[in-house]
């Protein structure tokens, strides 16, 4: 077994905004309880020096994918456009300056770093598993190719692709497999949506 180089209480693998959000609210829980912060770290596999947030930050993506609440629904409960989000969703959004769904992602990267250093988590980038060691189903620790092993009490996977997952064995479903139909899948792309415009007009 590889020589631990360090133990963290919260290791979150990659760094899509959710899983960050997660590293952070657990970190503050923790202090509520205990008045000091855990050990966490931050491990990515991109380059943390061109942004930390995943697909929405290193990838330029300058809106947020928000669906919007039926206007009949708002209205009976009272809600805003997007619905009532988790206060650290909201926190998120008002840190980047997001009115709507339009984001910088240089101020995304911003608001992330700042909740992160206020939890005092470390980030350690450019970085790829060499393997992933576990107590029977267990996850114990993660072993880098470039030598170093982290060891954890918890693991937040937050890659777009469940690698985390994938390296400890965990099988991954193809397609729709869950519904029989593992051939099939769905498309990810941007979607407009229109107002008015015909099927004709649209194909013009």
């Amino acid at each position: 077994m590889p020589t631990i180089t360090r133990t963290y209480d919260i290791i979150c693998f990659g760094d899509e905004v959710p899983g960050i959000l997660a590293l952070v609210c657990a970190a503050r829980e923790y202090y509520r309880q205990t008045k000091q912060y855990p050990q966490t770290l931050l491990l990515l596999k991109g380059n943390s020096k061109l942004g930390i947030g995943g697909h929405l930050v290193r990838g330029g993506l300058s809106y947020l994918d928000r669906s919007t609440v039926p206007p009949a629904i708002r209205q009976s409960r009272n809600l805003d456009t997007f619905g009532d989000p988790p206060a650290i969703y909201k926190e998120f959004l008002q840190r980047a300056g997001v009115a709507l769904i339009a984001l910088d992602p240089v101020k995304a990267d911003s608001a992330l770093r700042a909740m992160l250093q206020e939890v005092r988590a470390d980030i350690i980038s450019d970085i790829e598993i060499k393997s992933v060691i576990k107590e029977g189903q267990k996850i114990t620790a993660i072993e880098l190719t470039k030598g170093e092993t982290y060891a954890g009490k918890q693991f937040i996977d937050c890659t777009v692709n469940a690698e985390l997952a994938q390296a400890a064995g965990v099988k991954k479903l193809k397609g729709f497999e869950t519904f029989g139909l593992p051939d099939s899948e769905l498309a990810v792309t941007l979607v407009f949506e229109t107002h008015g415009l015909s099927i004709e007009r649209l194909k013009t």
